[in-house]
């Protein structure tokens, strides 16, 4: 055999690289069995492979096999890794399997590594589930020649591949004239259970031809085909259904409260709840997480439909079931979130009270209230508390029978508007706004002090125009 190899520098015959001639290696692991592979030949072929280094893992693994048959698979295993010229395949993928799973595989009477190569698993996740399934290589060979994968089976299928007798079990795999029904009959009658079998051949006739539904006999099929039909096409998994049925469901349930309501309760659970049907549907379809109590709880306090509620949640930033039902008390939801466009999209906890006040008073929109707002000089407000209900500010001035006129008139002379129920009665509002725009006048001149402005801001109205509403 002819190889190239770097010349040592120095040495011009050849040039930097010359052929030398090199006899057969010495070294030459067996290719016609198992039984020609010696421990020592595969330390050898592991060190020339990966390096010396690596010699005392693979022996400590090789010593972890417990049987006879382990350690000749696992033998087999290290000379596919490591001899080029192996006769062997395995799942490098997985680095092969393990001394354990050798052990296991051999007490299953597998004696080569080929039988259970990466190509003769296309049936299975690995040599493991072999393992898990006490599959062994008749059995294997046989089961090779299905279509699916383990994944894709259902229970009883999995039980007749894995216990069937295998003449039977090769007979109905290979077997091509039969209908997807027929064969999955078929493959249930190599079960020997005449319930199963009869239980198969009624879903069929049912039209029922989910795996998972026909092999789900605690239920009986017309309680699940019942189910199946009660849900909407999108829904009808069999998990799903089977899942229904363990909780007592039926399709009288399904068509009463929806399917949102028997995913999330049991049968037991809404026929005890004291919600009607209509509400729970409803109360769901809000997007809030609700148990049946609170939505009981919501329905007392005047909830009526999901819609509401949504509005009602949205517009207070809260999904406790509490402030929710002491907010309802006063108004509807819908009422809340029209008013919260006249408070930036929220309300503060006090706010549904004093709508509520305000829809007494025939105000029902915040449109209403813009006459209000308009007419008040904004300078008589500067120094009151803002942590307040503005919604109640406004149902006081109006339930006092204030005007707008008369509103604005009190802030010209520099009464602010949580002050003017106070002064509904005054007569000379000039006089009373006294101390606010002495207020005023004495911030302005500290903002001079504190060179935050360079001159003082002087109110804007004086006695002669504060009535009519002339500035200076």
């Amino acid at each position: 055999m002819t190889t190239i190899t770097r010349q040592p520098k120095g040495i011009p015959v050849g040039g930097q690289f010359a052929a030398t001639e090199h006899g057969e290696p010495a070294l030459s692991l067996g290719t016609d069995g198992a039984d020609t592979l010696t421990e020592e030949a595969i330390l050898a072929a592991v060190a020339t492979h990966d390096g010396p280094g690596a010699v005392p893992g693979v022996r400590r693994r090789i010593a972890e096999t417990t049987t006879e048959g382990g350690r000749k698979l696992f033998l087999q295993r290290c000379d596919a890794m490591y001899n080029a010229d192996s006769p062997y395949r395995i799942d490098r993928s997985v680095y092969g399997p393990t001394p354990e799973q050798c052990d296991a595989l051999a007490a299953l009477g597998y004696d080569s590594v080929n039988q259970f190569s990466r190509e003769k698993l296309n049936r299975f996740r690995g040599a493991g589930s072999l393992i898990d399934h006490g599959v062994g290589p008749e059995r294997l060979e046989v089961l090779d020649k299905l279509t699916t994968h383990e994944h894709q089976w259902s229970g009883w299928e999995k039980d007749a591949y894995l216990n069937a007798p295998l003449e039977d079990l090769e007979q109905v795999i290979t077997d091509k004239d039969p209908t997807r029904a027929q064969k999955y009959i078929a493959t249930v009658d190599l079960l020997g259970e005449a319930a199963k079998s009869a239980r198969a051949r009624r879903a069929i006739d049912m039209k029922i031809g989910d795996r998972g539904i026909i092999e789900a006999d605690a239920y009986s099929l017309e309680h699940l085909a019942d189910l199946r039909d009660a849900l909407p096409e999108t829904k009808r998994s069999p998990m799903l259904i089977v899942g229904l049925a363990a909780r007592g469901i039926t399709g009288p349930h399904l068509r009463t409260y929806g399917s949102k309501a028997c995913e999330k309760y049991t049968a037991q659970e809404l026929d005890e709840s004291l919600v009607a049907p209509k509400t729970i549907r409803s109360f769901l379809s809000s997007g809030l997480r609700l148990d049946l109590d609170n939505m009981k709880t919501l329905h007392d306090a005047g909830y009526t439909t999901g819609a509401d509620l949504k509005a009602a949640s949205q517009v207070l930033h809260t999904t406790d079931t509490k402030a929710l039902a002491n907010a309802r008390k006063h108004t509807t939801g819908a009422q809340m979130a029209l008013f919260g466009t006249a408070t930036g999209s929220r309300l503060r906890p006090d706010d549904p009270k004093a709508i509520g006040r305000l829809n007494k008073l025939g105000v029902d929109h915040p449109d209403q209230l813009r006459p209000y707002a308009a007419a008040v000089h904004v300078r008589a407000n500067t120094f009151i508390n803002r942590e307040q209900s503005i919604l109640a500010i406004h149902a006081d001035v109006i339930k006092a029978g204030l005007t707008p006129e008369r509103l604005g008139v009190m802030s010209r002379a520099g009464i602010p508007v949580t002050e003017a129920v106070r002064h509904k009665d005054t007569e000379d509002l000039w006089a009373a706004g006294q101390e606010y725009r002495a207020a005023w006048d004495a911030d302005q001149a500290s903002k001079v002090a504190r060179r935050w402005e360079t001159t003082p801001t002087p109110w804007a109205f004086t006695h002669e125009t504060y009535l009519d509403g002339e500035s200076r």
